[in-house]
């Protein structure tokens, strides 16, 4: 790898690092005073401390989707195909949300868990869309200034952070892909290398992994409109379509579906037995929550504060995380002047788009898409509507706000462009030699290097204490008391006081170069020809400055801004104490079910080993065929309900409390965070209520078909018989049920999902499925199997439906895949 390229992305790098001390906690407990020192607490708690998690709703219930296979390989060694401790049990490798299959997002949960593992993935998919930019950028040939501002602002941008905030946690590790897509392609149409196609297949592979495909649709949208603006073209007065790259384009689609292939086929084929809610349509035809491009172009340019006020939101909240898209105006500032340029001096954009293959078509292109993706996230258009009125899996990518996120991408490709054009005509149109051009780089890195090497400084002498402040200034009281001015007491006004540095270095070189044109100007004649050395130099050295300026201003300000709408908070398991109380209470139940509130706590549950009831991803499992009671199901609530009161000892969810009494449940005790025992309930802050339904049905048990088919809503823990679960390993299910003479059914509380498969004593039985109730006109419902008389062993098996599939459709594409490149590595020897 070139130094230069190194260098670039450990720029990258380090903003992202830069970007991520900003979203440090503030400090608590710990008294300020003018004198005290930077305090690193905050960072460290954000990177070590458990405790430290983000304030998002949707955050623990959404990342711990992928906990249910760490807890298979500690417990069982293996990688289970099904979760039963979410609502009544859900699959995990035909779950869209199901992220294993890229390891950039998976291996650091499976490692560090929940609440560390997901905080590190935050940070990767931050510079890992960095990088992709970057790539994007480096593939379609800008000069570094621009690939680099392109890499810094799609990292920083808002939709990207607003998702992360509102805890949208696969939906935002998502976008880091897409760039990394759109360069492959772009490589793939204006090169014969044949690793291109390959990068477009492993590229696409891992957004498809991401555990959120919405943004493969927007992504296969943006492809599809590169490659016809490459193949599509005209010639002799008509428009026709050229064979030229068309099939490496189909080349690259197929390594994009058979190395996607592992989920693929398991999302694919259990299609018709999810449940999702679609897109809202309004009686008069327009999709919900549609706005006009004017308000989806202050969505892209009003900064935080003033958006979310404006909009009468917080941090966190869902309309936040689908139309918040803060990139600032700096990417349509170099737009503009690109244009105004390119209207005074036509033949300048002549040369410069006729020693660049594509890129005027990339420029047409880059802006009608970012303009598309503007108008689909208003939902206004007619065309828009009708097609999510009547093309039924459009309709599951609802809210269409989410599409800002690509007129971000978009508008910042071109920001990226009118970059790379204004930076290449000030370059180009005064003429410098070798020699100066490279001395011209050796100066920037020279003086960001100094300003680098004080702010080091600065920052550690704003870290220390009085005495060493003092030794550090050579014990200089003047000294000492200036710099005891400049230092600095927060992280974000050290970030922000390198961005100053920075600048500040830079127009000081600019200034030391004036000097040295101008008292160096007679000297510099006598050793090279005339014209080699003249004040060219000095204006192109100028506008490089100014557009870094710009540059910098423009990171700096989205960086602030983005940065509002991720909370990190210092807060505790509130379950710590009671999950084992319920455990105890429950011993016969291996995955206890408890109604918990909706309180964005839910990592605990998959610690404690605790079936989160009234809890899902986005999602429910419909019921496979053969449901016994049409129209009539039974009543499965769990057998424990908790309430949990704030830090002001009120409870946030009222209904929860109502839904408990109502049901009849009863309450059992309270805890407190720092007590296991039960205790009277005095309605404390923090304090745990327990409360305990006692007719809940066990989780398994057998039932008279009378009762089951006839009467369904009557059954309860004393009109059934319970089994007893002699082995559960999550995905395989042992139990031994005792039935009568009679007729009678064995039920088990799991979500009867197509996959499972049954034996009795070793004998394959057919299942039927008990019903529980309806979501989306869809049914959700239990298994069940016709129990034999006497006492028997049943055993459950649940193998994911298309996973086979996948796996040979991958492997046969990674063989493939090593067999395109050798061969083409064979022609070219």
């Amino acid at each position: 790898m070139k130094r230069s390229v190194l260098l670039e992305w450990l720029i990258i790098a380090g903003v992202g690092l830069l970007y991520w001390s900003l979203l440090a906690p503030s400090p608590t407990n710990i008294l300020s005073t003018v004198n005290d020192a930077l305090r690193w607490e905050p960072l460290t708690q954000l990177t070590t401390d458990s405790t430290v998690r983000p304030d998002a709703l949707e955050q623990e219930r959404l990342a711990g989707s992928i906990l249910p296979i760490k807890v298979g390989l500690e417990r069982f060694g293996q990688i289970p195909a099904w979760n039963p401790l979410l609502a009544n049990g859900v699959p995990l490798i035909n779950n869209p949300f199901n992220y294993l299959f890229n390891p950039f997002h998976s291996l650091p949960v499976l490692i560090w868990g929940g609440v560390q593992g997901s905080k590190l993935v935050m940070l990767l998919t931050f510079i890992i869309a960095g990088w992709g930019m970057w790539t994007l950028g480096y593939a379609i040939g800008f000069v570094s200034a621009a690939r680099v501002m392109m890499a810094l602002f799609y990292m920083l941008n808002g939709s990207l952070s607003a998702k992360f905030g509102a805890g949208h946690f696969q939906l935002a590790n998502s976008l880091a892909w897409p760039p990394f897509v759109f360069a492959g392609l772009w490589w793939t149409l204006h090169s014969e290398k044949r690793t291109a196609p390959i990068m477009v297949g492993i590229a696409f592979a891992l957004l498809f992994y991401a555990g959120n495909i919405y943004y493969v649709l927007h992504t296969l949208v943006c492809c599809g409109v590169l490659a016809a603006v490459h193949v599509i073209n005209r010639r002799e007065g008509r428009w026709r379509l050229g064979n030229a790259g068309l099939g490496r384009i189909v080349t690259a689609g197929l390594f994009a579906f058979g190395l996607s292939a592992l989920q693929f086929f398991p999302v694919w084929q259990t299609r018709e037995f999810v449940t999702h809610q679609q897109q809202v349509i309004n009686p008069d035809g327009r999709l919900e929550a549609n706005y006009d491009l004017q308000q989806s172009f202050a969505n892209l340019t009003i900064a935080w504060p003033e958006w979310s006020a404006s909009q009468q939101i917080s941090a966190g909240a869902l309309l936040g995380a689908v139309d918040y898209a803060y990139i600032g105006l700096t990417p349509f500032a170099f737009m503009l002047a690109a244009l105004l340029l390119a209207l005074v001096r036509r033949e300048w954009v002549r040369s410069y788009f006729a020693e660049r293959r594509g890129l005027a078509g990339l420029v047409i292109t880059a802006s009608l898409l970012a303009v598309a993706m503007m108008v689909w996230s208003g939902g206004q258009f007619a065309p828009l509507t009708w097609s999510y009125a009547h093309i039924p899996l459009l309709a599951e990518f609802r809210y269409v706000g989410r599409a800002l996120a690509f007129a971000d991408l978009w508008w910042i490709v071109a920001g990226g462009i009118a970059l790379d054009f204004l930076w290449t005509v000030s370059r180009e149109r005064f003429k410098q030699t070798t020699i100066l051009k490279a001395t011209k780089n050796v100066r920037t890195v020279r003086a960001v290097g100094l300003a680098l090497a004080v702010w080091v400084y600065l920052l550690v002498y704003s870290a220390a204490d009085v005495e060493t402040r003092l030794n550090m200034t050579l014990r200089n009281l003047q000294w000492w008391q200036r710099l005891d001015g400049l230092r600095f007491t927060t992280l974000a006004q050290a970030v922000e006081g390198l961005f100053i540095l920075v600048g500040v270095m830079l127009v000081v070189d600019m200034v030391l170069l004036l000097i040295e044109q101008l008292l160096m100007r007679r000297i510099v004649r006598q050793r090279w020809s005339r014209g080699r050395y003249t004040g060219g130099r000095l204006a192109s050295r100028g506008v490089h400055t100014l557009l870094r300026l710009v540059v910098l201003a423009g990171v700096w300000d989205v960086m602030r801004s983005n940065a509002a709408t991720i909370h990190f908070v210092e807060v505790g398991d509130p379950y710590a104490n009671v999950f084992p109380v319920i455990h105890e209470l429950d011993s016969g139940t291996p995955y206890p079910a408890v109604k918990l509130p909706f309180s964005g706590r839910d990592y605990s549950p998959y610690e404690h080993l605790i079936r989160n009831w009234g809890t899902n991803e986005g999602w429910l499992p419909a019921a496979a065929t053969g449901i016994l009671s049409d129209q009539q199901h039974i009543s499965n609530l769990p057998r424990w309900g908790v309430i949990v009161r704030d830090r002001q000892g009120n409870i946030p969810t009222v209904g929860d409390l109502q839904f408990l009494q109502e049901s009849g449940y009863e309450l059992r005790g309270c805890f407190l965070p720092d007590r296991t025992d039960i205790g009277l309930c005095q309605n404390r802050p923090n304090e745990v209520a327990l409360y305990e339904y006692p007719l809940a049905l066990p989780y398994a048990f057998t039932v008279a078909n009378t009762q089951l088919i006839e009467h369904p809503a009557e059954l309860n823990a004393q009109t059934v018989q319970a089994g007893m679960v002699v082995h559960q390993e999550m995905d395989r299910i042992s139990i031994q049920a005792q039935a009568e003479d009679r007729a009678q059914w064995l039920v088990v509380q799991e979500a009867n999902f197509p996959g499972w498969q049954a034996q009795v004593d070793g004998q394959d039985v057919p299942l039927s499925t008990v019903q529980t109730g309806y979501k989306d006109e869809q049914t959700l419902g239990l298994i069940a199997v016709q129990a034999q008389a006497g006492e028997h062993t049943y055993t459950f098996r649940f193998e994911p439906p298309g996973f086979k599939t996948g796996v040979v459709v991958f492997v046969f594409t990674v063989m493939a895949g090593l067999g395109y490149v050798l061969i083409g590595r064979k022609r070219n020897s």
